[in-house]
């Protein structure tokens, strides 16, 4: 069995949270009887975070690249200011916990709500231009 490297989950992070989105899905289908419905939809937002954080970084993974060129301007949008260490920074390090925190204490009723408040303020940056056509679009690496 492979040993765990922090530099091989640093680039696979948002597969290992693909994984971790089936087994959740998985285990609050079996475990939906014993708990509150609070709870089952915490671990259904968290699912969607996880699926939601593959989508933007994997399949198709194009999100980086948007951020940097359209928020930031970056002359280097592949990987700054958002690159593989930030992105699992605040994604892992920062957001696992926060969507966890709900199902851990359901009893904290705000743990739940703040959450989806989070995700329902923070739209991404959309740039169009003058024909109505979305700008700032960075298809994925070829190589």
């Amino acid at each position: 069995m492979a040993r765990f490297s922090f530099d091989g989950y640093r680039r696979q992070w948002p597969r290992a949270g693909g994984v971790l989105a089936m087994a959740l899905g998985g285990a609050t289908a079996l475990a939906a009887g014993r708990m509150s419905k609070p709870q089952v939809l915490s671990a259904a937002n968290f699912g969607a975070l996880l699926v939601h954080q593959y989508e933007e970084y994997q399949d198709p993974g194009w999100f980086p690249g948007q951020f940097n060129r359209g928020l930031f301007k970056s002359g280097s949008p592949r990987n700054y200011p958002l690159n593989t260490n930030s992105a699992l920074c605040v994604n892992a390090a920062f957001g696992y916990p926060y969507y966890i925190a709900p199902i851990v204490f359901p009893k904290v009723r705000w743990l739940g709500l703040s959450p989806v408040l989070f995700g329902m303020m923070l739209p991404g940056p959309v740039r169009h231009d003058a024909g109505g056509r979305s700008r700032g679009h960075l298809p994925p690496h070829r190589r």
